[in-house]
């Protein structure tokens, strides 16, 4: 009886291990029970970083996989033009759930602010040749008497 119970313990535990093990992320430290980094990938051309944009995979027993964890995803999220720092952040518990995010910092170009904010785009300048509110007319000559058809 008691050999038995030590077979069924061993079996459950390298189940948990061997299934739990598919959803271990791929690269970088981890851990068999949980995982939390966060580590550099890149460094772009601009100075600072002030706007974050983040874009996340997510897996589910490593059988089920969804998201976009691409960079040019993470830049979408705060409309990034130029990019400071490139950072990739993991997490995993017991191999069940992991995700992997993309995390990208810089800068945006000032019109792409503007688009954002919903601003309205600026009207045009008015044309100079252009009459408003008026159609022109034939206009008679002055010394033509008034009741003369108009040609």
């Amino acid at each position: 009886m008691r050999f038995k119970s030590l077979i069924l313990i061993v079996f459950a535990l390298l189940s948990v291990v061997l299934i739990g093990g598919c959803g271990f992320v791929s690269d970088g430290p981890f851990g068999w029970v949980y995982t939390d980094t966060k580590l550099p990938v890149a460094v772009g051309p601009a100075e600072t970083g002030t706007l974050e944009g983040k874009a996340c995979v997510h897996s589910f027993l490593g059988m089920i996989t969804i998201g976009d964890g691409s960079i040019e995803a993470a830049m979408k999220e705060h409309a990034i033009t130029s990019i400071h720092t490139v950072n990739k952040e993991s997490l995993s518990i017991f191999g069940t759930y992991t995700r992997q995010c993309t995390i990208v910092t810089g800068e945006a170009e000032v019109a792409k602010k503007t688009e954002t904010l919903g601003e309205p785009a600026p009207t045009p300048a008015p044309n100079p040749t252009a009459v408003e509110g008026t159609v022109k007319k034939e206009e008679a000559p002055k010394d033509a008497p008034k009741d003369a058809p108009k040609k």
